[in-house]
């Protein structure tokens, strides 16, 4: 498997209607291209869960279960059904269960980030992660650099608090992507760092 995921390659890649499948769910009913499950967000007794995988998003009309998280694509999906577990995790599930083939090709491109001593004893929480930047100060960092055309599908906005020094409490954000190890590699204006493990990337080139 690819330690580096893609959202926009899982996205048009994995069917909903095949991850539910793998994952031992069957649809009560069929219509109008619509299937409709018993929820396995929650406990129920009414098929409230429909997928358009024509459209490759889902609705869930009893509403939001614990993680509230009721509709979206096949990656809110994950983050909905693996709550408990990190957005990296929830990737390389989908990927897992769905059978999905990313393995590092040839002539991909490793990256392979050094480590920075005055981060050995810091501790960091992830608030939340976004697929699309939204964020302004982010979006005018990659067009400073350059790559803001080429962002969509590889970086993600996320905020994040730092534990274990003066700044503790103050939440911050970036521009991220995922490592091997679960860790974020974060970049914005002013800091260039990582968030947990280090770890390569691996590009499909």
């Amino acid at each position: 498997m690819s330690a580096f995921l893609n959202v926009k390659e899982i996205k048009e890649k994995v069917s909903l209607l095949g991850l539910l499948k793998n994952l031992g769910f069957t649809p009560q009913k069929i219509s109008g291209g619509e299937h409709f499950f018993l929820s396995m967000l929650r406990e129920e007794y009414t098929a409230s869960l429909c997928i358009n995988n024509k459209l490759g998003v889902w609705f869930d009309y009893a509403g939001p279960g614990v993680s509230g998280i009721k509709s979206g694509s096949i990656i809110d999906f994950g983050l909905a059904y693996w709550y408990a577990s990190t957005f990296p995790e929830v990737l390389r599930k989908i990927v897992e269960y769905a059978q999905l083939d990313l393995s590092r090709p040839q002539n991909s491109v490793v990256l392979r980030k050094r480590k920075h001593p005055l981060e050995k004893n810091r501790e960091y929480q992830v608030m939340s992660v976004s697929e699309s930047i939204g964020n302004e100060a982010i979006e005018a960092y990659l067009k400073a650099r350059g790559i803001a055309d080429v962002a969509e599908g590889y970086l993600y906005e996320l905020y994040y608090a730092v534990v274990g020094n003066r700044n503790t409490g103050k939440n911050h954000f970036a521009s991220a992507w995922p490592n091997e190890n679960g860790g974020w590699e974060v970049r914005n204006r002013y800091f260039k760092g990582c968030l947990g493990h280090k770890g390569m990337t691996f590009l499909q080139g």
